[in-house]
């Protein structure tokens, strides 16, 4: 059983159902899924044949997170690439759903989005340098 197809059983014993879908598959073998319990969107994206599963607090329509990046926060490892070792991700993903719930709870979820966006910050600031921040202006 392929990952994706993991995540769609996972997804439905944790109260996630399918809300939205790319019919058909895209040129490029590209696809999108999205599923929610109403407080939480998960989304499997395949774009060009790289697999990233990204996360969002239902409310907050502009800012999805990759769950690499949000592994990276949980376990302060600076490893932050989007389409990583789409199995590892699931793994931690299912090892890890209780936490990343309480994190995008109403209660938690402003601390976890500045949260999140200084981790990305931080990783950009490791690969490319602060010279890079002051040239685009990307903030501190």
């Amino acid at each position: 059983m392929q990952s994706w197809e993991q995540l769609f059983h996972f997804f439905g014993e944790h109260g996630f159902k399918l809300i939205k879908q790319s019919i058909p598959p895209q040129p490029f073998g590209n696809f999108y899924y999205t599923f929610s319990n109403g407080q939480i969107d998960f989304q499997i994206v395949q774009d060009r044949r790289e697999m990233i599963l990204e996360i969002r607090f239902t409310e907050d329509k502009d800012w999805w997170f990759t769950i690499s990046l949000v592994k990276s926060l949980i376990q302060s490892k600076m490893n932050i690439k989007a389409g990583s070792d789409i199995d590892s991700e699931v793994h931690f993903l299912m090892e890890y759903m209780n936490t990343i719930i309480e994190m995008f709870s109403e209660k938690n979820y402003q601390q976890t989005k500045l949260d999140l966006i200084e981790r990305s910050k931080q990783s950009y600031r490791e690969v490319y340098g602060d010279d890079f921040f002051k040239k685009y202006s990307l903030g501190n």
